[in-house]
């Protein structure tokens, strides 16, 4: 049998845990991580934390009662119970509860790594992201990027891109978006709209320690069609190279030197 966690406190997941009246259910108030654990460690924790820290304040909810290392002991625990301590894909979403405390549930379920070798985008066409102090946060409401994955389904793709109010790229229905022209990295800013990923932020910071420039600015889908190389990353899958876009082909190279400078080994995803 698999357990959730709320609050720290174990449930089997056939049990109900919230009423009709929580406000993540009837208003989507809330915000939600998605976390890799491998070997028994929680990778990129400090960004996460990081992040729940920034949601919470923007979002005007009180967490002073979590403290990261009692967050970091409920995810292994629970693991831990459903058996997927070596590697595992965890989902934690706070909610706001009375005088705007927030409460959490954490899920985990096993994961196995599944890179895929032949990986297709397209745009969106029918929802645009708005930029504003939302944007760049993983909240409760995540409706254009369910819309945007029942898209690329039904067209037969991987994944999708999400625009902005200006046509730019923020990033896909799944992670943060790089483009690679003439050797040179660049990513939407989070100016464009696209969430604060943490695994785009530790690519930032491991390029900028290792002399390697990623320019975050406005990019545009032409310049995804102009691309020599075109990848994406998420705290879960790292780094996927994406095969094609309409019909333009492109080429792994440069992403696949990248990632062996700055994701190999998985050690260096610990950080607490």
């Amino acid at each position: 049998m698999a357990f959730v966690s709320l609050n720290g406190s174990h449930f089997p997941t056939d049990q109900p845990l919230i009423t009709s009246d929580n406000r993540g259910f009837k208003y989507g108030d809330g915000f939600f991580e998605t976390i890799k654990v491998q070997n028994g460690s929680i990778q990129l924790m400090k960004y996460h934390f990081d992040r729940i820290v920034k949601s919470a304040f923007v979002l005007k909810m009180d967490i002073s009662h979590l403290k990261k290392q009692t967050l970091v002991n409920d995810i292994l625990d629970l693991c831990n119970k459903n058996n997927c301590l070596q590697s595992s894909r965890v989902r934690v979403a706070f909610f706001r509860c009375e005088n705007d405390k927030a409460e959490y549930i954490i899920e985990a379920f096993p994961y196995e790594e599944n890179k895929m070798l032949n990986y297709s985008i397209d745009i969106y066409p029918d929802i645009k992201k708005p930029v504003d102090v939302l944007s760049n946060l993983k909240t409760a409401n995540y409706l254009p990027y369910i819309l945007a994955s029942l898209y690329a389904r039904s067209k037969s793709l991987d994944d999708c891109l999400i625009t902005n109010t200006k046509g730019n790229i923020c990033d896909s229905t799944k992670a943060n978006v790089f483009i690679i022209k003439n050797r040179v990295i660049r990513t939407p800013a989070l100016t464009e709209g696209c969430v604060d990923g943490t695994m785009r932020k530790y690519l930032i910071q491991k390029a900028k320690e290792s002399n390697i420039e990623i320019i975050e600015t406005e990019i545009t889908f032409d310049n995804i069609l102009e691309a020599d190389e075109v990848f994406l990353t998420n705290a879960i899958i790292g780094i996927q190279s994406v095969t094609k876009c309409e019909q333009r082909i492109y080429s792994d190279l440069v992403t696949q030197q990248l990632y062996e400078k700055l994701f190999q080994p998985f050690d260096q995803l610990i950080v607490d």
